[in-house]
């Protein structure tokens, strides 16, 4: 099941039973894995850092690297997928004599301001990678654990932490809930619906929907335009009839759900829903087919319409598109 926000009444540039939101059911699934997963559920350890728990699991289930510290200057990054390892190493103020004794040449390192001598001086790092990439340790790990809601976990000088690409696919999300299904007793059939509050359901219609891919979400909430001249660039007769680039935001959606006719809704429910003190929720009521009505917007009549000269071939797909 899949659910769309319709906008109640008309204002801030939406009108009404525009689709303000969309949500399938890869979007509901993950909003409700990442708030029961935060790091903010998971508490800490006597040293400050977070423990081993559903927070961490699913960092390790959906980002691409794990950082593992293993001494005081050092880490090593893990992709997760492949277990493949890559070293990094922090910088270390070094001397000119230390530089001549180990044949470097102090003009391949970097320089930065040391507070303490007040001079900028060359810095090392004891062990760089191919890249010559490396990493401050203690200044990253002293910034994240100032924060309240970090997400360090481990032990004081084995410190673990995570990041790169996240994977919330499908796949991904099924083992999340996995583990959050065997960690606790908690179940994802119980968290079928979006977490809208009683403010949301009193300006928003929440309606329940079949399914939809990521790509429809996508178009259903981007903005109406000002309607597209077609225009020639002068030194390219090829770009006849190509749209314009410059475009003006008219309103805030490009589709809407005409729901006081569409919906077969009474005249005592429209009512409810009229009432600003009043919370109503179609979820449970039934689940619609939303190509039955959902439909497009056109500009209105008294839009300015707006273009750019330029090539035929900056002209991008979706501008093409909107000449259909």
């Amino acid at each position: 099941m899949a659910e769309l926000a319709l906008k109640i009444g008309r204002g801030a540039d939406y009108e009404e039973g525009d689709i303000v939101d969309a949500f399938n059911r890869l979007r509901i699934r993950r909003v409700h894995a990442e708030m029961i997963c935060h790091v903010r559920h998971a508490g800490f350890t006597p040293q400050g850092l977070r423990p081993d728990g559903l927070a961490r699991a699913m960092h390790e289930i959906c980002l691409q690297y794990r950082f593992e510290r293993v001494s005081r200057n050092e880490i090593e990054r893990v992709e997760i997928a492949s277990g493949e390892r890559k070293q990094f190493s922090s910088l270390h103020w070094v001397s000119e004599g230390w530089l001549r004794r180990q044949g470097i040449e102090r003009d391949q390192l970097p320089r930065r301001y040391n507070d303490r001598l007040r001079r900028y001086e060359r810095l090392y790092a004891a062990h760089p990678n191919a890249e010559g990439e490396y990493i401050e340790v203690e200044e990253y790990l002293a910034h994240q654990l100032r924060h309240k809601q970090h997400a360090i976990f481990g032990r004081r000088g084995a410190e673990v932490w995570y990041g790169g690409r996240e994977d919330v696919s499908d796949a991904k999300l099924d083992l999340v809930w996995q583990e959050i299904e065997t960690r606790t007793p908690l179940r994802e059939i119980d968290f079928r619906q979006w977490p809208a509050g009683g403010q949301d359901l009193r300006s928003f219609l929440f309606v329940a929907v079949d399914e939809f891919d990521d790509e429809t979400l996508r178009e259903w909430v981007t903005p109406l335009y000002a309607p597209l001249l077609q225009t020639m660039a002068e030194d390219d007769d090829s770009a006849v009839g190509v749209v314009g680039k410059q475009r003006r935001i008219v309103q805030k959606r490009r589709y809407r759900v005409p729901f006081r006719t569409d919906l077969g809704l009474s005249a005592r429910r429209l009512a409810e829903i009229d009432d600003p003190a009043t919370s109503v929720d179609l979820r449970d009521e039934r689940v619609y087919v939303w190509s039955d009505f959902v439909e497009l917007k056109l500009a209105p009549v008294d839009a300015e319409p707006v273009a750019e000269d330029f090539s035929g071939e900056e002209a991008s797909a979706q501008e093409e598109a909107l000449l259909v």
